[in-house]
């Protein structure tokens, strides 16, 4: 099969774009991509109506838990918040929004901890455990029922020089905090004209402030102000190399746009940063490989997304891969890699679909094997 018909075939598989990191979603008025859909009810003041119970462990890549204290955050539209340390065990639990930072888990593995919090939309928000030096896996809120709250287990990295903290905040001058966090508020409550006004009046302020044209960044990604967000985006790179967030939108950006080789190239740039921490940045890279006719680039980033991906964030790799099989007519390991993909994502929106895609593959493997 050729390339070029491969290509249609593959854009049957993926049926939007995933996103990597918290963004502003539509009900703010515009996107970053797909992804972040089936938000729960709002009130009429935007918040969002339930909390949800939460918890999980944490270890280093061994399977050790680590002896230095751990917190466990959540982002949410672009706000961090210290949500659990975890315990000896490695576990944790609280309720998301909350944030005491003193929450642990109990002897039943439940969450010892309640409270009331709201946030604006629940399935906004990733989770990540924080240890310097170390990256963490994310997981994605929209991912996850609220009825289950067992995250499983949130693995730190070592590999990699990349961080999820920007260390030039630290350098921030007191005024140029305060515009900071009166932005991050306004953007909290929706209110992205404000808050880009005084997002900018912090990078003037302190023009190394990575964080700040991070979050620059997304309010313009919300306004629709597409080259200046890339702009400032660009600036928080330029601000701190090691900073990985502002890769991640911007690749989510670059995504939403197309530009496959932008893509390709920013993804390439956070995963040299972070090799081990995000499988979804992989899912990008190969999907726009594919999309530039790059059958062994995408075959490579599925490979290794796969590798790492142990907490099943992106199992849409697995359709990458099979679609870079079907190019090269291997029938047999395509309908492999679709059984693969709905083993991990067995609810997935596209099991009906790709069950049809299965069995014919699985028929055509078979009339091959006849030749």
């Amino acid at each position: 099969m050729s390339l070029k018909a491969g290509i249609r075939v593959f854009t049957l598989f993926l049926t939007a774009v995933l996103l990597l990191a918290p963004a502003f979603s539509q009900r703010g008025g515009t996107t970053t991509g797909g992804g972040f859909g089936n938000l729960s009810p709002v009130t009429a003041s935007g918040v969002g109506s339930t909390n949800w119970n939460l918890s999980g462990h944490v270890t280093l890549e061994d399977g050790v838990v680590p002896t230095q204290p751990v917190y466990v955050e959540s982002v949410c539209s672009g706000r961090v918040r210290k949500e659990a340390k975890i315990d000896p065990k490695g576990g944790f639990g609280f309720r998301l929004g909350v944030g005491s930072g003193d929450n642990i888990m109990n002897a039943d593995n439940t969450a010892g901890h309640a409270g009331t919090g709201a946030l604006w939309s629940p399935r906004e928000c990733v989770i990540r455990a924080s240890l310097a030096g170390y990256i963490s896996d994310m997981v994605y809120l929209v991912d996850h029922d609220e009825h289950h709250p067992d995250l499983g287990t949130i693995v730190l990295h070592r590999n990699g020089e990349g961080s999820t903290e920007s260390a030039t905040t630290k350098n921030a001058p007191k005024d140029a905090r305060k515009a900071f966090d009166k932005a991050s508020q306004e953007a909290t409550a929706r209110k992205f004209e404000e808050a880009a006004k005084d997002y900018r009046t912090a990078v003037s302020l302190y023009p190394r402030y990575a964080e700040a044209w991070c979050a620059l960044g997304q309010a313009q990604t919300a306004l629709k102000q597409i080259d200046e967000a890339r702009k400032s985006l660009n600036a928080a790179i330029e601000a701190d190399e090691k900073f990985i967030t502002p890769y991640i939108l911007l690749g989510n950006l670059e995504m939403a746009a197309q530009n496959w080789k932008a893509v390709v190239d920013v993804t390439g740039r956070a995963l040299k940063l972070a090799p081990s921490g995000y499988p979804k940045m992989y899912l990008m890279s190969g999907m726009a490989s594919y999309q530039l006719h790059d059958a062994d680039g995408a075959e490579q980033s599925a490979r290794a997304g796969i590798q790492i991906d142990r907490q099943n964030q992106a199992p849409k790799l697995y359709e990458v891969l099979a679609s870079v099989l079907l190019v090269r007519s291997d029938y047999a390991g395509a309908a492999s890699q679709l059984k693969t993909y709905l083993s991990v994502a067995p609810q997935a929106e596209d099991a009906a679909m790709v069950r049809s895609q299965i069995a014919a593959l699985e028929a055509k493997a078979g009339a091959a094997a006849k030749q």
